[in-house]
């Protein structure tokens, strides 16, 4: 991988990139639900609805979200 020189005005060395990018995505993330939702046509919620009873996920049982601070698999209103 070519890794470009840091970018001065954003972050004064490449030890300071990792925690610019964390705040590029940390600023996103209030975004993220509505451009996705947006981006599918507002298929979230019957998507992740029929993914669950698909696979067998049923009133009362729990589902464990590896991927929380992406929220795809979460139960709305929980």
């Amino acid at each position: 991988m070519i890794l470009h020189p840091p970018i001065t005005a954003r972050y004064a060395s490449s030890a300071d990139k990792p925690a610019f990018v964390r705040q590029l995505f940390d600023n996103g993330a209030k975004y993220y639900d509505a451009v996705v939702d947006w981006g599918f046509f507002h298929s979230g919620a019957f998507y992740r609805r029929w993914t669950q009873k698909r696979h067998g996920l049923k009133p009362g049982m729990q589902l464990l979200d590896v991927a929380p601070r992406v929220r795809l698999c979460r139960i709305p209103g929980r």
